[in-house]
């Protein structure tokens, strides 16, 4: 519990008589009204040329490959990583390529 007084005031104005049932009844509502605005249509008055949606095809495809690119490099580090903790060599053990002259 905090000891300032917008904390507590906060609280009481907030979750006093407010169970489970009430938070998720006015969740619900909420949802209910997002959905509501996004489905209505309205006329938007904008043009779309026909090499827009090829720019945003692009955009879109320029994103996820770049996501991937990302994850993949992370993912490689990542098992690099946990590879050098976990597959340490003993003391007295020589690598493949130092028995090898390499």
């Amino acid at each position: 519990m905090s000891t300032n007084s917008f904390g507590r005031t906060h609280r009481m104005l907030f979750t006093s008589g407010c169970t489970q049932a009430h938070r998720n009844v006015g969740r619900a509502l909420l949802l209910a009204l997002v959905a509501g605005i996004v489905a209505v249509p309205s006329n938007a008055y904008a043009y779309m040329d026909p090499g827009t949606g090829s720019m945003i095809y692009q955009t879109l495809l320029a994103l996820l490959l770049g996501v991937g690119l990302l994850f993949h490099g992370l993912r490689t580090k990542i098992r690099a990583v946990l590879h050098r903790l976990f597959h340490r060599n003993p003391a007295g053990i020589e690598s493949r390529d130092a028995q090898s002259g390499k």
